[in-house]
């Protein structure tokens, strides 16, 4: 099994996220806006330099149509996040998979990530459960992967 998890970050010193949804109508979450002061990390205590913000599909969508959801909503707005200040995109897919990972992407998919002119990113992680009888629980089997996070719901 296989289940991708994928969100589109952005971006930018003069980026508002709230501005954008309301131009867009699209709901972004992980939002903060420029000048606004950080609560962790690089800038705790201190304005934030930029504004930024995720789009992502919500959970009520099946896993494997979270990434059409994701592109059938950013595509169109694509100009729109740029003029509203949007200087550093990525396209990200968590992957999350059992035993084996296969991929697969319609042409139709990739010439719309294509036409986003964006990083695009994968990463994935094993969900197996451990295979090598003598290991520890959790631990790494000896192939050089590495175990998911035991009690994980999220990436």
């Amino acid at each position: 099994m296989v289940e991708f998890l994928p969100y589109l970050d952005l971006w930018g010193e003069r980026f508002s996220p709230t501005e954008a949804e309301g131009v867009t109508g699209l709901a972004l979450v992980r939002k903060n806006e420029p000048g606004e002061i950080g609560l962790r990390g690089k800038y705790h205590g201190r304005p934030i330099p930029y504004g930024s913000g995720s789009l992502e599909p919500p959970e009520s969508v099946p896993p494997a149509d979270r990434l059409g959801w994701l592109l059938e909503r950013a595509a169109p707005h694509a100009e729109a996040f740029r003029r509203l200040g949007a200087e550093l995109w990525r396209l990200h897919i968590g992957v999350r998979y059992w035993d084996q990972c296969n991929m697969e992407f319609s042409p139709a998919e990739m010439a719309t990530i294509a036409a986003l002119r964006v990083p695009f990113t994968i990463s994935c992680w094993d969900c197996s459960p451990d295979q090598d009888e003598d290991a520890e629980p959790g631990a790494a089997a000896d192939t050089g992967r590495m175990s998911a996070p035991s009690g994980s719901s999220s990436l």
